[in-house]
């Protein structure tokens, strides 16, 4: 009789069922749809108001994007150890026991994944609501509540109805996110070559509480910036992940750096920093400054079909 090692080898481990088919380009591009969410589309304003300058401000986000790329390394040699599926909850559980990782699986489920669920269904309220005003409606402020409700009820009969309507969902509102950010970039280096944009990017009014906001306008970068260590979900998947998770992270994380400086650039330079500060929607107007309304009603319908995405992410 096989003796009791032999049995155990002769298991399949839990990952084994899993295929190695993510290159390095794929995983690179999971890292990057995960982490750019409509944040970007709400939170700049925020950050630049709470570090009391513009100088500060963009060092802030450069710090969160070095943060961001520290915590990739540890994940990348996590990942690297430890090739399976689960992300969080396996190197919770395999280094500090079960008990752990299922307090992080449960505080995922009820606080978690629902507050970044909540703040990005109002995101789509609030462009839902500037893409209906712009289209010649009237709609008061305090629907934002009924239609963020109505978004999440919308995508939970769309997952309903089965596996590949979701996956078409989902490719078409990634889609959309990704003509989303071109749109704001080109139209903040039009205005700007226009000089119809800000000819100078004003500074901001000197605010004598701003060094004890500079933690609130890192939380804002740092929000901007999360879902990078979703990446380790797919560890078992990828194709040699001691060379390429490491190289995916590192290369997703500075792409997405780069991308936030350009469209943080893009809004002072086609908005200037007292508007960026007061909007609420600060790329529908500016869109709006550069193509009128319509520039304005694709701008809005493109960021709630975004929205859309990431909740349904």
């Amino acid at each position: 009789m096989p003796s009791e090692q032999q049995q155990a080898e002769s298991v399949p481990s839990a990952d084994s069922r899993f295929q190695k088919q993510l290159t390095l380009w794929d995983t690179v591009n999971i890292i990057i749809g995960i982490v750019i969410g409509v944040s970007i589309f709400k939170v700049p304003g925020l950050v630049f108001g709470n570090s009391g300058s513009i100088e500060a401000g963009f060092v802030i986000w450069g710090l969160g994007g070095l943060l961001m790329l520290a915590g990739a390394l540890c994940y990348a040699e996590l990942a690297s150890a430890i090739p399976e599926t689960g992300g969080d909850y396996v190197f919770l559980s395999r280094t500090y026991g079960d008990g752990c990782g299922f307090l992080f699986g449960w505080a995922q489920f009820i606080a978690i994944n629902p507050g970044n669920i909540g703040i990005m269904s109002y995101v789509f309220a609030d462009y839902a609501i500037s893409f209906l005003n712009a289209s010649g409606f009237e709609i008061p402020a305090g629907w934002s509540v009924i239609l963020a409700a109505a978004s999440v009820c919308m995508l939970l009969f769309l997952n309903l109805l089965g596996l590949m309507v979701g996956k078409w969902a989902q490719n078409i509102l990634t889609l959309a996110k990704i003509v989303g950010l071109a749109a704001i970039i080109v139209s903040g280096v039009y205005l700007g070559l226009q000089g119809t944009g800000a000819t100078v990017i004003e500074p901001i009014k000197e605010n004598p509480d701003a060094k004890l906001q500079y933690g609130l306008a890192m939380v804002f970068v740092l929000y901007a910036f999360g879902g990078w260590n979703d990446a380790a979900f797919v560890a078992a998947e990828v194709k040699e992940p001691g060379k390429n998770i490491p190289r995916a992270l590192i290369a997703g994380t500075g792409g997405i750096l780069v991308i936030y400086l350009l469209i943080n650039f893009a809004y002072l330079w086609g908005l200037g920093s007292s508007r960026l500060l007061q909007s609420s929607t600060p790329a529908a107007e500016l869109l709006g400054n550069a193509w009128g309304d319509h520039g304005t009603q694709i701008i809005s319908l493109i960021i709630m079909i975004s929205s859309l995405g990431d909740i349904n992410g």
